[in-house]
């Protein structure tokens, strides 16, 4: 019982350290304004000074991060979630990132997934939530 405290006591601490050196490592995020207009000039969307209606923003958190405003970019109960049915081989997609993390994705690491890039992503989340 005592090794096994130690052992998650460890890794507990390596992915701390794991985490901040991650965090030291990524880009700002004070760039994402500027990044999502080039990509959308780059896609040809129409016009990006006009506000989204209210209710269509509502909706998209209500259905895709429930908990966007109380959230610090990351949602600690989702990638429980997430980490938890990957480890049980669950074939349906958990679904544990925020849309902050979504957006880390587009803008900064291309749409790509891993380790490495989901972790920057957590990173990249948690500066653009505190940038905003």
């Amino acid at each position: 019982m005592k090794r096994a405290l130690l052992t998650a006591c460890g890794l507990l601490v390596l992915v701390i350290a794991a985490g901040a050196a991650t965090y030291a490592l990524t880009p700002s995020a004070g760039n994402a304004e500027a990044m999502v207009r080039t990509l959308a000039r780059h896609d040809v969307a129409s016009d990006l000074g006009a506000p989204v209606p209210p209710k269509f923003a509502e909706s998209i958190v209500a259905s895709e991060d429930s908990r966007f405003y109380a959230e610090p970019g990351i949602d600690p109960i989702g990638m429980a979630r997430a980490a938890w049915m990957t480890l049980t081989g669950s074939r349906t997609d958990p679904g544990g990132s925020t849309l902050s993390q979504q957006l880390a994705k587009q803008l900064y690491t291309h749409g790509r997934t891993g380790v490495l890039q989901d972790t920057k992503q957590v990173a990249l989340a948690v500066k653009l939530n505190s940038s905003a």
